[in-house]
């Protein structure tokens, strides 16, 4: 392994190389904590000390981590931290290199993504989320039948391109992109994201074949505004076997409606109030319906128009037992084709 000023430059140097500007994606809660822990957690498990391993498992899951097995580790790197709408849910991915008797050196070198969770104001990794992609098992560690389907799957797939441009789209809108593909293997693949997110979803129900020419990719914009240049990093699976590929979106997300909560990501109580700053950004002049906080919060100021190119203020108060989520502001006429936009409350809890 390295050490972490190492781990850390090639890190941020992949994170670097592309520009994402979201309003709910970005790093994880102390990431170079995250990037320190998964780091020595994976220098135990390459040397087979299991039980010092064991101190970086989340404490409800260690019994079944140190009831299941493995497969043999030569060698580890966290590679990368994918950026996040969960402040206290880390996904990070880590090159493996293990045994492959189909290969001249009998070794071959793939990725997985660890699942980790802040907790106890730490870090942890989570054996049991289903974000954690194959490096633990119960029972026996992988079958030689499986690593040589894996180098099947990779070596018959290919997409001709990586790069798609959407232009400029309205947010809010579900954007579908379709991502040509050549296969020519023997097995039907599942197509599923290798990194979950909120804003991209697979669209392949009857999965991948030889006959495919293409399978469909869901962006939603909901929660974007401005330039986009993000990877989707997507898994081809049969069973246990499975091969990634990436590919880049990028393009311009224009938000007619923006909000701006003040204050913003610290813990609110009951009677506290909150502002909610909207901004109109159209030459439009634009009349509001109404605006929905589900009665979870009081109205002390609310917005009855919009006016070009301006912000306007919403007051709200916090109610004993209620934790507010979603405001919904509906207008009376359609702006850029939408009557509808949704702000998620952030209240530190």
């Amino acid at each position: 392994m390295r050490s972490k000023f190492v781990v850390l430059v090639v890190l941020f140097s992949l994170l670097g190389a592309i520009s994402i500007f979201a309003q709910s994606l970005r790093l994880p809660r102390n990431p170079d904590k995250l990037v320190t822990r998964a780091d020595a957690f994976w220098t135990f498990m390459v040397a087979g000390q299991r039980n010092k391993a064991l101190d970086f498992v989340i404490p409800e899951k260690r019994d079944a981590f140190l009831s299941s097995n493995a497969m043999p580790i030569f060698g580890a790197k966290v590679v990368a931290v994918d950026l996040t709408d969960d402040l206290l849910h880390g996904a990070v991915r880590v090159e493996l290199e293990s045994m492959s008797p189909e290969t001249p050196t009998n070794r071959m070198t793939f990725t997985i993504t660890d699942a980790w969770i802040w907790k106890a104001n730490n870090w942890y990794v989570d054996i049991g989320d289903p974000r954690l992609l194959g490096a633990f098992r119960s029972g026996s560690p992988a079958a030689p039948d499986t690593l040589k389907t894996q180098n099947e799957i990779d070596h018959s797939l290919k997409l001709p391109e990586t790069a798609f441009n959407l232009g400029t789209v309205v947010q809010g809108q579900r954007v579908h992109i379709d991502i040509p593909v050549n296969y020519d293997g023997k097995l039907p693949l599942v197509v599923e994201l290798a990194t979950p997110t909120a804003s991209f979803s697979v669209d392949a129900e009857n999965g991948l074949t030889s006959s495919s020419k293409s399978f469909g990719l869901f962006f939603d914009t909901q929660d974007w505004d401005g330039a986009v240049s993000v990877p989707v990093h997507i898994r081809f699976r049969s069973g246990a076997s499975s091969a990634e590929r990436s590919v880049i979106i990028t393009g311009s997300v224009f938000a007619p409606i923006m909000f701006r909560q003040v204050p913003s990501d610290q813990v609110l109580h009951a009677g506290d109030s909150v502002s909610v700053f909207v901004r109109n950004n159209t030459a439009d002049r634009l009349e509001i319906a109404y605006i929905s906080v589900d009665g979870k919060l009081d109205v002390l100021k609310d917005l009855k128009v919009l006016e070009p190119n301006q912000e306007s203020e919403a007051v709200f108060r916090m109610k004993a037992g209620e934790t507010p989520d979603l405001l919904s502001l509906v207008l009376k006429m359609p702006v850029s084709g939408l009557t509808q936009f949704q702000f998620h409350f952030r209240t530190g809890r």
